[in-house]
């Protein structure tokens, strides 16, 4: 690659003219790939891009490019062999700074696989963290602890020479930072060696303002620094959009359902039903709202669900209940109501404030018929009942549960009193139409003495619960 020797423009090979000063070129210059200064009491074009160049500098303002047959100022030279010596050691001890680049391959695969796992939310944060560090400091081993300090506490003398050339000498360093990926260090040295600028273009302006050179390289650094600036602002806005896109996924599909749910529940509010002229529903009087769902109207049960009903409404429901007759056995509060009635009706009511509905459930009860006493390990445990009515819920190797009809208090009293005999006297509690007991063998029995003249009885196999004789 050959450049013109007047203006600094690049030639193409095997030019004789320049294109752009028209300076006749030779080719044994053309044929040299290294490009010299051009003295003419001064240099005059830099060697390497070919700025024009005013003044005697020793670093060329535009690229920082070091001219070696200029002299130095001494001060630099010394300050410029630290920073090498210091850069040297730093490369060797291959200090990284924590981000991807540093990391092994295991930890990038994690890293890869936590971003699919949690839909790039891993990523997100770790360019948001990336940004939000812009200005702190990050872990430093013992040289660059040293370049820092010699950044930093370096004095240069205060003529032209030495503070213009050290400020082009950074100019340079910011422009290396600038081109490069930019990671917390990048960040870091950038910071250092603009505040080191700030403080020569302070001097510069004190001892000769107005300096065109001064002021060119000073805007340059600053440029440079922005650089930096944009890149990280720009990875912590990508990571707030994918923050944004990652929420936008989550929980617009979940506001779409709550609002499709409310407007759900809304059309439902409003439903009308027509109460039943047969059935259950007979016994029961008819409630003051027109809003609401049948759920069950059959043989055995009734239910609806009530909307629109307030506390006010509830009550007063639930007094039209008793005066239909529900009033066995009875338990009552601001929000249920349970009660039975003479045919054995089984009512309970639900009321649900912050909802203003109202569930009601009425079922008829077990019809009782001629039973014969059942076969079976557990059955055979207890004592027969002869000529029995009743209905048995559940009859299999573990649980068996009968209830028979017709019971008196002597009744119930001669039965317990049989199953005592018949070995249940371990652990039991005899009270207020209540026994519960176990035998020998760890059964655990209870008989009971139910509404309407009725008894349940139920016994359980503990196959691990045996008693010693």
């Amino acid at each position: 690659m050959a450049f013109c020797m007047n203006c600094g423009k690049e030639l193409p090979e095997g030019a004789k003219f320049c294109s752009e000063c028209g300076k006749a070129t030779s080719v044994d210059f053309i044929a040299n790939t290294s490009r010299k200064a051009e003295y003419v009491g001064s240099v005059r074009k830099c060697p390497s891009c070919g700025e024009e160049l005013s003044g005697v500098v020793a670093v060329c303002p535009s690229c920082g490019y070091e001219l070696n047959d200029i002299a130095t100022p001494e001060s630099l030279k010394e300050f410029i062999a630290k920073i090498e010596n210091l850069d040297e050691t730093i490369s060797r001890e291959n200090n990284a700074d924590g981000g991807w680049s540093s990391w092994d391959s295991i930890l990038k695969i994690i890293f890869v696989i936590a971003n699919i796992v949690f839909v790039g939310i891993p990523i997100a944060v770790y360019l948001i963290v990336s940004f939000l560090g812009v200005n702190s400091t990050p872990k430093l081993s013992s040289a660059e602890k040293k370049k820092a300090d010699l950044i930093e506490n370096f004095t240069f003398p205060n003529d032209k020479d030495s503070i213009t050339n050290a400020i082009l000498f950074i100019k340079a360093k910011t422009a290396f930072l600038a081109s490069g990926k930019v990671t917390k260090k990048t960040k870091y040295w950038m910071r250092v060696w603009s505040t080191k600028a700030e403080h020569l273009d302070n001097k510069a302006k004190i001892f000769f303002p107005n300096d065109r050179i001064v002021e060119s390289a000073i805007e340059d650094i600053y440029i440079n620094k922005n650089k930096i600036k944009t890149i990280a602002k720009r990875k912590m806005i990508v990571g707030f959009i994918i923050l944004a896109l990652v929420a936008c996924l989550i929980y617009i599909p979940k506001v779409v359902d709550t609002i499709k749910e409310k407007r759900e529940i809304e059309e439902k509010y409003n439903t009308t039903f027509e109460w039943p002229d047969g059935g259950y529903a007979t016994q029961l009087p008819s409630p003051d709202t027109e809003f609401g769902e049948i759920d069950d109207n059959n043989d055995k049960r009734f239910s609806i669900d009530l909307y629109q009903v307030t506390p006010d409404m509830f009550k007063a429901y639930v007094e039209k209940c008793k005066d239909r007759g529900f009033t066995i056995n009875m338990t009552e509060n601001d929000d249920v109501f349970y009660a039975y009635n003479q045919n054995e009706m089984d009512l309970n009511i639900f009321y649900h404030k912050e909802e203003e509905t109202m569930e009601i459930f009425l079922d008829a009860p077990e019809k009782v018929k001629s039973l014969r006493w059942p076969s079976g390990d557990l059955p055979s445990k207890l004592p027969k009942i002869s000529d029995a009515r009743g209905f048995i819920t559940s009859n299999d190797s573990n649980y068996f549960c009968i209830t028979i009809a017709d019971i008196s208090d002597e009744k119930f009293e001669e039965y317990v009193e049989r199953c005592m005999d018949s070995g249940f006297t371990k652990e039991y509690t005899y009270d207020n139409g209540y026994f519960s007991a176990k035998n020998k063998q760890g059964n655990d029995l209870t008989v009971k003495k139910e509404l309407f003249n009725k008894m349940s009885i139920r016994i359980e196999l503990y196959e691990d619960a045996m008693w010693d004789d």
